[in-house]
């Protein structure tokens, strides 16, 4: 069947493929327009106020509107400013999503959560921009914050800051709207909205974020990541793991989620791990992953072959606090770029990523490595070893793409690595082999 002169198919891609060409054009003009918009009518007010010296501070807010792993990763943060501001009470708005973590910090003494609707594509910023503007109108003018700290450095697709200025705190700091190349064309014109701007110098999260609070005058060398499941949590995390415990078993997390399909190492190389990993050792696999992965575990499941009674899932059946307790019974880690991964690594657990962002990549971009690396931990990255037409510097499909190309045994490879370490707890583990999967 043909359409103006090609196969439907072709055509259908082709339509496609221009369609989306027309969104970016169009959200592109957009964003110039709300920028303009927003350098014409915010007055340019950074510098303008001193930083309070920290006794002057007795309510200060912290805005943080992003997904389990990057909050995960602003936890050193957290720990330094309330250090900085011992005397102060430490408000945190944070993604509605994240609240099970957030709850239990104790570096905050309220947490108010932000119900962030995603847009994609293209992002809707003026729609984002009224929501944030109606929360800070609603929710934050009466606090008489002194001080505002919103420590993301790349695209501010929540508004955070302007969430800060529209609840009328004399003092914000945050990332200028220029630190990363993408946020200077996305969030044209949100430096207008703090008082105190900050200049990237480093790449990864958690150390943006630290700078955030070094330039407040914090002690930011402590750069630990951190977790806090409640008693109860932890109690049933206990409980979930004794019968594999009592038996000498050690435990191997899996996480085959990831958010964004290009982030997604396919199910059935999952399943393939999985089967090698129980045949080779005395470890339990434990499947993790949220609410709307399930699909992904039980593919992994049925792909693995006769394992069921070694592999615990636990996908979209837990709290997170739950699930930062039982990622601390682990004694490995392996999964895609992803929320477990940071949690994992907050736990103290060494971690193996799966990353779909190719070895010599643009080390700015949003999947990077640079960026998003476990930290804190004894770890393996892998990664594409070059991008697959017709991506380039980075992974921009948004299915298993570039991140297909990582053989099994490469990530077989590197959990060995990691297993034969002198920090990994593998309970009475067995002599594990190092040949290929093959060989299984």
């Amino acid at each position: 069947m043909m359409r103006n002169g090609m196969p439907l198919p072709q055509f259908a891609a082709a339509a496609k493929q221009a369609a989306t060409a027309s969104a970016r054009r169009v959200a592109l003009v957009r964003h110039r327009a709300f920028g303009s918009y927003l350098r014409a009518c915010i007055p340019d007010a950074s510098s303008v106020q001193h930083l309070p010296p920290p006794e002057a501070v007795e309510r200060l807010l912290i805005v943080r509107l992003d997904e389990i792993g990057d909050f995960v990763l602003t936890t050193p943060f957290l720990r330094a400013i309330r250090a900085r501001y011992p005397r102060a009470r430490i408000s945190l708005v944070a993604n509605a999503s994240v609240a099970g973590l957030a709850a239990s910090c104790p570096y905050i003494d309220e947490l108010l959560p932000f119900a962030m609707r995603r847009r994609h594509p293209p992002f809707d910023q003026l729609g984002a921009y009224l929501e944030a503007r109606r929360f800070a109108r609603e929710r934050l003018r009466g606090h008489k914050f002194e001080l505002a700290v919103i420590p993301r450095a790349y695209i501010d697709d929540g508004c955070g800051l302007a969430m800060a200025y529209h609840a009328e705190i004399p003092v914000r700091v945050g990332y200028a709207e220029d630190a990363f190349p993408l946020r200077a064309v996305k969030n044209r014109g949100y430096s207008r909205f703090l008082t105190h701007l900050i200049e990237r110098r480093e790449l990864h999260e958690v150390r943006c974020a630290l700078d955030t609070a070094a330039f407040l005058g914090a002690d930011i060398r402590d750069s630990r990541l951190e977790l806090w499941p409640t008693s109860k949590e932890s109690a049933r995390a206990r409980e979930r793991l004794l019968p594999y415990r009592n038996r000498g078993m050690g435990l191997i997390a899996l996480a085959p989620g990831g958010g964004l399909g290009r982030r997604l190492w396919p199910a059935r190389s999952f399943a393939r791990l999985a089967a090698c990993l129980v045949e080779r050792t005395n470890a339990v696999i434990l499947l993790m992953g949220g609410p709307g992965e399930e699909g992904i575990a039980e593919q992994v499941i049925s792909a693995s072959g006769g394992h069921l009674a070694r592999i615990l899932n636990v996908v979209g059946k837990v709290s997170l606090g739950e699930a930062a307790a039982l990622l601390g019974g682990c004694d490995l880690f392996i999964g895609n770029d992803s929320g477990p991964m940071h949690m994992a690594a907050a736990m103290g657990v060494p971690c193996v990523e799966i990353s779909c962002h190719p070895a010599g990549g643009d080390p700015l971009g949003e999947n990077s490595p640079a960026r998003f690396a476990p930290w804190g931990v004894p770890s393996r990255v892998l990664q594409p070893r070059h991008a697959i037409a017709p991506c380039r510097t980075a992974c921009t499909k948004p299915y298993a793409h570039c991140i297909a190309s990582i053989s099994s045994d490469e990530v077989l490879d590197a959990a060995w690595e990691l297993l034969a370490g002198p920090d990994v707890r593998l309970t009475n583990r067995t002599e594990v082999g190092r040949g290929p999967m093959s060989a299984v």
